[in-house]
């Protein structure tokens, strides 16, 4: 393993992508800053200096299957979790399909993307940095929890030399034994969520992570498996206007883990359709509210009153998420 450390980079995945052929397995690249870094489905991540934001490379095996690697975010995952309780022991938990969490807040995330044998790993913790106000009820950093300051690249070293040993006793057929270290810190268990793929939107209780990686929902339907899927919180109405405050809304509800979905009455040309792009979520055009509710089956925005206490929000930070839709 090597590491190859940058001051900053638009995205540790991209760059390790774009020069694949220069690293060998189990290769790192690691940035203290990354100027474009994104979460599954393209969601922005905002980087700030004191994380630990890096991507490690795996090739795949001759013998393996392609089906085989459909689980390196849950061995990521579980690698992640192996190496911070070498350090601490902790209540570390593995949050379907792609975070880790701690005391109910999320730690870090993982991304795995594949160019033909080449699966890249992208994991970005909270480690040394300091958590903003207006998210400080949904993610938590490593020196908020240990209180002393933690050596980023030795970490890194740590986490991925665990997945390497990982992948060792997966491939060796220890995916039974895996699977329930992982399903034994199961952040869903239990939970009453929501679970969207797509058009699909399904809500019920979280069973298990079953024998496929799946996860394994109880919903008026029955017991159901999904592969896929982006698990949030409730379902939320927003109506969009060309005014950027309620865009800047809509993306911070949307990176907090609602289901948004956005209408509008208005026509949307030019620069706005393109913020309409940005932002990422469902838009339906030329419909009112009344409409919307009895379609969705939700609230509006106006509905929660304390959603957004907008006094938290510095204005510095308001116009670094408005940036994202210049």
């Amino acid at each position: 393993m090597k590491i190859y450390p940058f001051e900053v980079l638009d995205s540790t995945n991209d760059y390790m992508k774009e020069h694949r052929e220069t690293f060998q397995e189990f290769d790192v690249v690691m940035a203290k800053n990354q100027r474009a870094g994104k979460g599954r489905r393209g969601n922005i991540w905002i980087s700030t200096e004191g994380m630990a934001l890096f991507t490690f490379l795996v090739k795949k095996r001759e013998q393996e299957t392609d089906e085989k690697y459909m689980k390196l975010p849950l061995l990521a995952g579980l690698a992640v979790i192996r190496a911070l309780k070498n350090r601490k022991e902790l209540e570390y938990q593995f949050k379907w399909t792609n975070d880790i969490y701690l005391r109910n807040k999320k730690l870090a995330g993982i991304l795995v993307e594949r160019r033909e044998d080449d699966f890249f790993i992208g994991i970005g913790m909270n480690v040394n940095n300091l958590i903003p106000l207006e998210i400080k009820n949904i993610a938590i950093s490593l020196q908020e929890v240990y209180q002393e300051t933690t050596e980023i690249e030795s970490l890194i070293r740590e986490i991925v030399l665990e997945c390497e040993k990982l992948l060792e006793e997966y491939f060796s057929g220890q995916w039974e034994d895996i699977l329930q270290e992982i399903n034994a810190m199961n952040y869903l268990k239990g939970k009453k969520i929501g679970l969207r793929a797509g058009n699909l939107f399904v809500q019920g209780i979280v069973q298990r992570i079953d024998e496929n990686g799946e996860l394994e929902l109880l919903s008026q339907e029955g017991l159901q498996s999904f592969g896929i899927g982006e698990v949030v919180k409730e379902r939320i109405l927003i109506k969009l206007e060309k005014n950027l405050e309620i865009f800047v809304k809509a993306y911070i509800l949307k990176e907090a883990n609602y289901d948004v979905i956005a209408y509008t009455e208005e026509i949307f040309e030019g620069i706005w359709e393109e913020r309409l792009a940005k932002l990422q979520v469902k838009v339906e055009r030329n419909s009112s509210l009344e409409e919307m509710t009895q379609k969705y089956q939700a609230k509006s925005l106006e509905e929660y009153p304390d959603i957004f206490p907008l006094e938290y929000y510095e204005e510095e930070k308001i116009k670094e998420i408005s940036k994202i839709f210049a």
